[in-house]
């Protein structure tokens, strides 16, 4: 019975990854077809998800593609191994120990966090930009940077057409240090006409240093951004 259901796990998986990967793999070919396989697939990979969490439980392992490309997704932050803070940790350990690669040098990384976030959570990146590009996709008003040091294991998650941001999965409650600290705090965004699109740009502050620096998300963000205000909105 349980080889049953690792079995129907691993099937679904399988279909949920592939749609997946075919639409990260969409950039050559336009927006138009890009939203037109979405819409498409749009409830054959709902319900996929939502079988998958009815099913999975902590025995459960996906190969390291399928985590990847599932973590960066958000789908695996929401399914029952990861529903409490306790089973989140334990997830990430058992990935981190599966794929894990140790870091050749002490490097530093940020994070962007709600002002009362806890420091649990595990996506993190070595690029600023990064950082800032998420902050301002997400509404978090502050980025937190912490030098990782030198053997600590990392998941690194390339950017893609999706999902830009590069990123790295790691065991936060085993690697926090004193080095953690406040570096800086989203003061405001402003949309600005830009050669008749819409630019989303946020203004940081360095926190130690009072420095003030602009960070613009591209034009495909700024309208994924902006198209969810209004749908929001409406």
């Amino acid at each position: 019975m349980k080889q049953m259901k690792t079995d129907k796990i691993n099937e679904i998986a399988n279909k949920l990854y592939e749609i997946e990967k075919k639409t990260n793999s969409m950039r050559i070919r336009g927006f138009r077809l890009y939203y037109k396989h979405c819409k498409e697939t749009e409830h054959e990979r709902k319900a996929l998800i939502d079988t998958l969490d009815e099913l999975l439980d902590s025995d459960i392992i996906f190969n390291e593609a399928q985590f990847k490309c599932f973590w960066q997704s958000g789908f695996i932050r929401k399914w029952n191994p990861c529903a409490t803070k306790e089973g989140y940790i334990r997830t990430i350990k058992k990935y981190i120990d599966l794929y894990g690669k140790p870091l050749e040098q002490d490097t530093i990384m940020y994070k962007a966090v709600s002002e009362s976030e806890e420091l649990y959570g595990s996506s993190w990146t070595k690029d600023l930009k990064s950082a800032c590009n998420f902050a301002l996709r997400f509404g978090l008003g502050k980025i937190v940077s912490m030098v990782v040091p030198k053997g600590a294991k990392t998941i690194h998650l390339p950017p893609t057409f999706i999902f830009k941001e590069s990123e790295d999965v790691i065991d936060t409650t085993g690697v926090i240090n004193e080095t953690l600290c406040d570096y800086a705090e989203l003061r405001r965004c402003k949309i600005i006409e830009e050669k008749r699109r819409e630019i989303v740009v946020g203004e940081f502050e360095i926190i130690d240093k009072g420095t003030k620096f602009l960070h613009r998300l591209d034009e495909d963000d700024s309208f994924w951004l902006l198209s969810n205000i209004l749908k929001s909105a409406a």
